[in-house]
């Protein structure tokens, strides 16, 4: 996958409590429709972050549960990791 094809709606910025949620800085206008397109993936494409239970956090964060991240350690592993999207998931102008 081309990196000119895909959109980075945010980046993992930490983690929250120990049950494996994070915290995310995101790159969309509302922090909460960084769910509104289903599965991000990560810049290369060998990941697939599914975010699940996400509310807002202060400023232009999120926390939310990512499918099958259910510890801190493993979180805490994904800091950095930013999340794309494809443009074609994009809507319409």
């Amino acid at each position: 996958m081309s990196n000119n094809s895909q959109i980075a709606l945010g980046a993992i910025a930490g983690v929250h409590g120990v049950k494996g949620a994070v915290r995310i800085k995101c790159f969309t206008e509302n922090p909460l429709d960084i769910s509104a397109y289903g599965a991000l993936s990560s810049e290369d494409g060998t990941q697939v972050f599914l975010l699940k239970d996400v509310r807002a956090s202060k400023g232009d964060q999120v926390i939310a549960k990512i499918d099958g991240i259910d510890d801190r350690e493993t979180a805490q592993g994904l800091k950095g990791e930013r999340l794309y999207i494809t443009r074609d998931k994009l809507p319409e102008l």
